[in-house]
């Protein structure tokens, strides 16, 4: 299969989600706002909105602002949209995935192939992009969202299910370390330290760099002090 139909059914993968669970919570909880730093569910999804949206502006070739300090920009996105009711920011979300699906419609093999499409400088092949701001940002959400419910499985099943299709898309060794690291984040977060720890050493067989990357990243915060997790990212 080619790369554009992976993606492109990824990309629905992502909306499907969304949609399953807020078919999920009543709709009190749906129109509840929450606080800047524990959010309500409509404070997961517009900030989902107006990050996908300044990513089809990149896609489009538009200008958007630079970008600063990231808490700084996230509190500003919370901020700015205390009281904004569900529905319009359900319409803002499924509009912007619309969007990303328009914009990825036209676009060549060569195209998502590309390292210069998006004109940044991390260099990464322009899949890579959509799939980081129409899927993977997704998952980190809903995921949240779940643990957040006591729904623990669920909370790491909603990246497992499509785990080997995100494999198959690209045999290279550092996008096969990378999918299941950040599969092993979410067992992490979850509770899940054993499988969590498992999937970490699998990533690391792929990519070894990511040793340096876990000693650091909040996700694997719940590791930290395993003795195992230390021994294998070698601090402490």
């Amino acid at each position: 299969m080619k790369r554009k139909s992976i993606i492109t059914g990824l990309i629905h993968y992502g909306q499907q989600i969304i949609h399953e669970q807020t078919a999920k919570y009543p709709a009190d909880e749906l129109a509840a706002s929450g606080l800047e730093f524990n959010w309500a569910y409509k404070d997961h999804m517009v900030h989902l909105a107006h990050w996908l949206e300044r990513f089809n502006n990149r896609l489009a070739h538009l200008p958007v602002p630079t970008l600063g300090d990231l808490d700084a920009e996230n509190a500003n996105i919370w901020r700015n949209n205390q009281g904004v009711d569900w529905p319009t920011i359900q319409k803002r979300l499924s509009d912007a995935y619309a969007e990303t699906e328009r914009l990825v419609k036209p676009l060549t093999e060569d195209d998502l192939a590309s390292d210069e499409y998006l004109n940044t400088s991390d260099h990464r092949a322009l899949w890579i992009a959509i799939l980081d701001a129409a899927l993977a940002h997704t998952i980190t959400h809903v995921s949240q969202v779940y643990k957040e419910h006591g729904e623990l499985e669920k909370s790491v099943s909603v990246m497992g299910v499509i785990l080997d299709d995100l494999l198959g898309i690209d045999p290279v060794e550092r996008w096969q370390g990378v999918v299941i690291y950040n599969y092993a984040c979410l067992h992490a977060l979850a509770g899940y330290h054993s499988r969590a720890l498992e999937l970490l050493a699998d990533a690391m067989q792929h990519y070894p760099d990511l040793a340096g990357w876990a000693a650091k990243d909040p996700d694997m915060k719940p590791l930290w002090e395993d003795p195992q997790f230390k021994s294998m990212t070698k601090i402490g």
